[in-house]
């Protein structure tokens, strides 16, 4: 087998570990499945509770009643053991299938197969690899195991459909190799396992409950809004919304890291591109039914984006970055119902602070996250129109999913961000302004992330930090802070009775300065890394 000429390397000091990214991704995943999960099962427990209303859109559960706290601690426990389940089940057969196809294989086999796990251990730094050749029609392969959480070797897995159309193409075999090499280097095959036992658990008890809650309506019928089965429906659908999202944003962007991982262990994308578009090539002439047709789009990124070199430097696309914001928008959505429900209807009201401010610290990470990852790129500064457009595109969602979650609120709960027996105008002008609210508060964060990552390209991190992460908060919260006191100080001088209103004019005015300010860091970090870059030629 021949030897490519990019060979393998290692990374330098300041250059980014690409894989570095899904982190952020598997956090938001994460705390969605979590979310959802104790939203789902706070839904149960309160269906078979009993409350004493204290006002019109408020009601307590008195005492710890135990049916409502057992129902809810099962849900919990059922989801949970669910996943152990699958994900055991899961490992078992695939350890079985692996079993069964390595002693199929003959001799000459095992010698190329030999060759090619030496390749994909070298290329991923790890100490060794199998490759194993699975019976299948299918034309596919995948990396089964990354090596983590006690899973053993590494292992990718080629069917035998795909070994025979490649196996006498060995520079694209060489590219397919590459891929799933990103995979292992990654380092998170047993984590996404995991996952998505966990989601899929989740889907499970979930249809299982919610197909109990309708069987059982005419009993659990109750004048309370909470209780309702259409508020149980819509608050599962947009967890459910959420955690999908999500989902399908993280299994396409490993699929394109681990294609940019490729191309550059390989040295060059033209590789990369050849077995991309052969690909795309194959998958045009299959005739598929509609429905493998969307889950593919679900799951996988468009080929025809892939084989772009954009792609290939490690850009998700718009596509993943919409998922992203609308995976963002549900996760605060959810929390934020979360936090209500405790709030009004398990005597915590006393605790709003507390109740909503983990909620304000996901947005802040999140949204700081995002704006680092979409202001870097090969070259160190991505251009500013481009870290706009995904800026834009990651915060559209949260001008239409936050009024429309707050409408649902009205529709099934009777409750309102207006004041009580406000009129539908006044409702809507509400729901409208949480949107640009959350939106803004989304941006702010947004801008820190991008000042963040230009601090850090002059100090050559290649991921971010927790110093520069302040530093930036710091300057940037400062902005609105002196905002503040400014319109204070304004107040003074034309002795106006209403301080607040000048307060919140000049805090507006900071928060406006922060991306404006990120901006102009984010081109000057860029001229500066050019002159450097300059200076050493």
């Amino acid at each position: 087998m021949h030897e490519d000429g990019g060979g393998s390397r290692s990374r330098g000091p300041g250059e980014v570990n690409r894989f570095r990214e899904l982190t952020s991704f598997y956090a938001l995943a994460w705390t969605n499945w979590a979310l959802t999960t104790a939203f789902l099962a706070l839904l149960v427990g309160n269906t078979f509770a009993e409350r004493t209303e204290v006002g019109p859109r408020t009601a307590i559960i008195e005492g710890l009643p135990p049916l409502p706290i057992a129902t809810t601690l099962l849900v919990l426990f059922a989801v949970l053991a669910v996943a152990l389940a699958r994900q055991r089940a899961q490992h078992r057969r695939e350890r079985e299938r692996d079993e069964a196809a390595r002693a199929r294989t003959s001799e000459r086999l095992r010698k190329k197969l030999a060759e090619w796990e030496a390749f994909v251990a070298e290329r991923a730094g790890a100490e060794n690899a199998r490759v194993v050749v699975r019976p299948s029609d299918a034309s596919v392969m995948w990396t089964a195991s990354s090596g983590t959480l006690g899973a053993g070797k590494p292992c990718i897995v080629v069917t035998s459909a795909f070994w025979a159309g490649l196996a006498r193409d060995e520079d694209k075999l060489r590219a397919a190799m590459a891929h799933e090499a990103g995979h292992v280097a990654a380092r998170d095959v047993e984590l996404f396992h995991w996952l998505l036992a966990c989601e899929w658990a989740l889907a499970v008890v979930g249809a299982v409950v919610l197909s109990l809650r309708i069987a059982l309506y005419p009993l659990l019928t109750s004048s309370r809004p909470i209780g309702s089965l259409l508020f149980f429906v819509l608050q599962t659908a947009l967890g459910a919304f959420g955690v999908l999202a999500c989902w399908s944003a993280l299994l396409k962007a490993r699929e394109l890291q681990a294609d940019a991982f490729a191309a550059d262990v390989l040295g060059t994308s033209e590789s990369m591109q050849a077995f991309l578009r052969d690909r795309l090539a194959a998958r045009e002439r299959e005739a598929l039914p509609w429905s493998q047709r969307a889950w593919r789009a679900l799951v996988q990124p468009a080929l025809a984006w892939r084989a772009t070199l954009p792609a290939l430097r490690g850009e998700i696309g718009g596509s993943i970055e919409l998922q992203l914001g609308l995976a963002t928008t549900a996760t605060i959505v959810t929390g934020w119902w979360v936090a209500t429900f405790l709030a009004r209807y398990a005597a915590l009201e006393g605790y709003d602070l507390w109740l909503y401010a983990p909620i304000v610290v996901g947005v802040a990470a999140a949204g700081y996250l995002f704006g680092w990852w979409r202001a870097h790129d090969a070259s160190g500064v991505r251009p500013l129109g481009a870290a706009i457009r995904s800026c834009v595109v990651f915060l559209a969602p949260s001008v239409v999913l936050v009024p429309a979650s707050m409408g649902l609120l009205q529709l099934t709960t009777g409750g309102s961000l207006a004041a009580p027996g406000s009129g539908l105008g006044a409702q809507l002008v509400a729901t409208i302004i949480a949107g640009i609210v959350v939106c803004g508060l989304e941006g702010f964060f947004v801008a820190i992330g991008v000042a963040g990552h230009a601090l850090d390209a002059l100090r050559a991190r290649p991921s971010p930090t927790v110093t520069s992460a302040a530093a930036t908060m710091v300057a940037c919260v400062g902005l609105v802070g002196a905002g503040t006191f400014v319109g204070l100080f304004v107040e003074q001088i034309v002795q106006s009775e209403q301080p607040l209103v000048f307060a919140a004019l000049f805090a507006t005015g900071g928060a406006t300065a922060a991306p404006f300010a990120a901006m102009i860091g984010h081109v000057a970090a860029g001229v500066v890394l050019r002159r450097r870059r300059g200076g050493r030629r």
